[in-house]
């Protein structure tokens, strides 16, 4: 049995960046889910890294499992060096069976469980690692401990990790967020696999990732994300109770999928989304796939799920008026789409359109 450590930056990202420059095999793979977030590859690109996508399971919405076993086994792909599982909408969810069969299957394959949508656990005695050989949490921005920053992993102690530093420039910031955020808003790929162009070595080249060390002392910083934790949990329970009240159950993600926000799965988002936004509220459906953004990979499901999910904020962004006022009309757009949630999930599963 292997002890770990914990390692602390100032972004969970800085973190995915040193552990990638720190793996030992510059050709392996590393494998992301197809609706990860942009920064975990814009993270590996800034670290040399190459990476391929796997898009969604329809029922599990995380990564498929079959498709996962696939790439790992083909003899005529590059070797798979670090599977990233993100936990979608930070799910709670038991993947202890999956990594121990990868594990089984691949012995020198690394599994760095992304949790940063999670509840933060900075004590490795809290920690369940379900076999995962790396854990990562963030306190960034809406995340489900919003510090505005900060970000921390438990390792195992086998796991290499590169401290060097990178020189940061907050224009280069500014401008790969707003680069990936235009291309979102567009729905269009920053770059082509199949294409020749600039766009990559350009955002290698951005020097947007800060790696200086966190200004706040990790016990400062532990005591202050438990504090703000049972305050966030709090308010967390208060908002879903409302939501849960007015929202017709079958359009609710499972349980276990209502920690980071209040998901739901609905006909026609965006008209909701208009409804909500014309009355100075707000909500937020998802990003395109960043499997389409960094090289125009299809990726049925991930771009199926985009289309239905809507996230409600549950923080403290929100109050209990206005979650009150949401929910009122989410349920009366499900009257008007007269919505049979089976057959949203009918179709996701067979790749149809509503």
């Amino acid at each position: 049995m292997h002890g770990m450590r914990t390692v602390y930056e100032t972004r969970a990202s800085t973190i995915l960046f040193r552990l990638a420059a720190a793996m030992p095999d510059p050709a392996g793979r590393f494998l992301l889910p197809a609706n990860v977030c942009p920064v975990v590859p814009l993270a590996l690109i800034a670290a040399g890294r190459r990476f391929e996508f796997i898009d969604l399971d329809a029922e599990s919405l995380h990564m498929s499992e079959a498709l996962l076993r696939h790439r790992l086994t083909d003899p005529d792909q590059p070797p798979v060096a670090v599977v990233v599982y993100v936990r979608t909408y930070g799910a709670e969810v038991d993947a202890s069976t999956l990594f121990g069969a990868l594990k089984a299957s691949e012995r020198d394959l690394l599994i760095l469980d992304d949790r940063c949508l999670c509840r933060p656990l900075p004590d490795i005695a809290e920690l369940d690692a379900q076999g995962a050989d790396a854990v990562l949490f963030s306190t960034g921005y809406a995340k489900q401990v919003d510090l505005g920053f900060g970000g921390f992993a438990h390792l195992d102690d086998r796991v290499p990790y590169d401290e060097k530093h990178r020189r940061f420039d907050d224009n280069d910031l500014q401008q790969i967020t707003a680069l990936y955020k235009s291309h979102i808003q567009s729905r269009t790929p920053i770059y082509r696999d199949d294409e020749a162009g600039d766009d990559r070595s350009t955002l290698s080249q951005l020097l947007w990732l800060d790696t200086a060390r966190p200004a706040m002392t990790w016990d400062e910083y532990r005591s202050l994300v438990l504090v703000k934790r049972d305050a966030a949990e709090d308010q967390r329970e208060r908002i879903n109770a409302v939501y849960r009240g007015l929202i017709c159950k079958t359009v609710q993600l499972p349980e276990s999928y209502q920690h980071w926000r209040f998901q739901i799965r609905v006909l026609d988002p965006a008209a909701l989304l208009e409804k909500i936004f014309a009355a100075g509220l707000f909500a937020s459906d998802h990003f395109y796939p960043s499997a389409e953004l960094f090289g125009d990979h299809p990726c049925p499901v991930s771009k199926q799920l985009q289309t239905e999910i809507i996230n409600l904020f549950n923080d403290f962004r929100i109050n209990e008026s206005n979650a009150c006022k949401i929910g009122q009309m989410v349920a009366r757009h499900l009257e008007t789409t007269g919505q049979p949630i089976d057959r949203v999930k009918e179709h996701l599963l067979s790749g149809t359109q509503p």
